[in-house]
């Protein structure tokens, strides 16, 4: 009765599916070429997790195959078998990396040829100038296919990486400061309000960050903001000082690789007011700009009356805003109001000075900007009179006129002077030649912008 045990025994085993087993090992960097065959289905399974695997190639029929895959731990277990695997069915191919410090590797391709199943391992390696990362296991690859007995002929490559890993992700957190905002990389603001960037959520792929660089690089027309660094360059505050598009660029290192990132703050212009500003003042410190006043004043009544609208007379239909080389006046027109707009100069502005600008707005109209004389000199206390505002289309007109004139369609020559302060053709009392008009209704107003600026 024992013989016979034994002898079932024996059978048993060697009814078991064997694979021989071959590894064709290529010189570093230097790629297999590949055998014909037919593609062999496969799937890769989950290697979350798993912390004892030995290095090398094996194919596993059986639990007990499995088990020679792993290091046991002090009590003598290796971790369990796939649960969704059927071994009467299918089979496993454990891959894992032979050279120390390897970054992953993977069973790439399985061919059948006459001679069994040729399956293609690559391991990818960390650069030579690359420091040394490191790992919670060495890297495996574990794939499920047709439990068979085919002979298997391993190819294994390796190859250098092109670089010692992902970046690190860079993150801009951009918001209102004092707004208690979670903050995000793009934002809306309103011109005068101080913006607060901060990079605290990034992350180093390999060690940790040991560079953090700002730079703002793009900012409005006008604008002469200049970042603010916090400690350890974790952070950055900037007023936004004109309306448009700033654009906060972000760079970082960790011990391997740079990343970077962009915050973006977009400032809406308003639906109606008029702004001051300053033109070729970017590299210029505020404090070197000549003192200048937007005074914005319902006719019939002249500067510094009671109808007049400053930084120090603010007005129930006009609101005045400042930031660093910006002015901003947000009106409220009254019913049957005429409303002047004029800069008066605290300081003699000398030629080729920072140019002194101003723009009008009106709900959907594209804003043109009107500029003082490139290189003309203005005394102190001098006033840069550009005349009555046209509110629906936001343009200047003669301040002597009780209302502003028609506004017509205007086709001007090749060769003609670009008008500087308006978006159309403005015909102020006498009729001038130097434009070919045909009358007809104002042409439709361009649809709203928050961004496009027009500079002439």
């Amino acid at each position: 009765m024992l013989t016979l045990r034994t002898s079932f025994i024996v059978l048993l085993v060697a009814c078991l599916p064997a694979n021989d087993l071959t590894i064709r090992t290529s010189e570093i960097d230097d790629r297999a070429q590949r055998d014909t065959g037919d593609d062999y289905d496969f799937q890769h399974l989950s290697v979350d997790g798993y912390v004892q695997q030995k290095p090398g190639f094996y194919p596993v029929h059986a639990a007990s195959d499995w088990r020679t895959a792993w290091t046991e731990d002090p009590k003598g277990n290796v971790p369990a078998v796939p649960a969704d695997v059927d071994f009467k069915k299918r089979m496993l191919f454990v891959a894992t990396s032979k050279t120390p410090g390897a970054k992953s590797i993977e069973v790439q391709k399985i061919t059948r040829t006459a001679d069994g199943l040729h399956i293609y391992v690559l391991e990818t390696l960390l650069p030579k100038a690359c420091p040394p990362q490191a790992t919670k296991a060495v890297p495996m690859d574990l794939v499920s296919l047709d439990n068979v007995p085919f002979d298997m002929h391993v190819v294994y490559d390796r190859v250098h990486a092109d670089s010692c890993g992902p970046p690190p992700d860079a993150v801009v957190a951009c918001r209102i400061a004092g707004s208690g905002a979670a903050g995000s990389d793009k934002i809306t603001a309103s011109p005068g309000e101080v913006i607060d960037c901060d990079s605290s959520q990034s992350r180093a792929q390999v060690g940790t960050i040991n560079v953090r660089t700002w730079q703002l690089n793009v900012s409005p027309p006008g604008s002469a903001t200049k970042l603010t660094v916090g400690k350890g360059n974790v952070g950055v505050t900037f007023p936004v000082d004109a309306w448009g598009v700033y654009q906060v660029g972000l760079d970082i290192r960790d011990a391997t690789r740079e990343g970077s990132s962009l915050g973006i703050i977009e400032v809406l212009p308003p639906t109606s007011g008029v702004e001051l500003y300053f033109t070729h003042a970017a590299n210029l410190d505020a404090a070197a700009l000549p003192r200048v006043e937007l005074h914005v004043t319902e006719l019939p009544f002249g500067l510094g009356s009671s109808g007049d609208c400053g930084v120090q007379t603010q007005k129930s239909w006009c609101e005045m805003h400042t930031a660093v080389g910006l002015q901003l006046g947000t009106l409220n027109p009254e019913k049957n109001k005429r409303y002047r707009v004029g800069v008066k100069y605290l300081d003699v502005r000398l030629p080729g000075g920072p140019n002194v600008c101003v723009r009008a707005f009106a709900k959907g109209i594209l804003p043109v900007s009107a500029c003082d004389a490139e290189d003309g000199q203005r005394a102190r206390n001098a006033v840069w009179d550009l005349g009555a505002l046209d509110v629906a289309h936001a343009t200047f007109y003669d301040a002597r006129l009780s209302k502003p004139p028609v506004v017509i369609a205007a086709t001007v020559d090749a060769g003609a002077p670009v008008p500087t302060t308006a978006a159309t053709l403005i015909v102020p009392p006498p009729p001038t030649a130097t434009a070919t008009a045909t009358h007809a209704k104002p042409p439709p107003p361009p649809p709203p912008t928050a961004t496009a600026v027009i500079e002439l």
